[in-house]
């Protein structure tokens, strides 16, 4: 059976406990913050490609089985929102999403 590839968006603290459960059960294979050293370090850690453009991201790379949401909770649901209207519209793929889909 294949491995599910992941995406990791947003690079801090909690995206490389995030990882370490991906490489447990899947393949990290793209991974993107505004910090380009912190998107560089995470991907070299796991063998994956940086990004410090979620837009460059989506075009790129194809074969994303699961994006895990880690950026601070002011851009959550925009990084989220932004993911969903792709894969539903442009790849045909379900969306999952943890977050409520409001922001107070």
């Amino acid at each position: 059976m294949n491995k599910l590839k992941f995406a990791i968006i947003g690079c801090g603290r909690i995206a490389q406990r995030h990882a370490e459960h991906i490489n447990n059960n899947g393949k990290l294979i793209a991974v993107c913050d505004i910090v380009k050293d912190k998107a560089d370090a995470l991907a070299s850690q796991y063998g994956a490609v940086s990004y410090t453009d979620i837009s460059d991201l989506i075009k790129n790379v194809k074969e994303i089985d699961v994006v895990s949401i880690c950026s601070h909770k002011y851009h959550e649901m925009r990084h989220t929102l932004r993911f969903s209207v792709f894969y539903l519209l442009k790849r045909n793929q379900s969306v999952y999403n943890r977050k409520y889909a409001t922001h107070q």
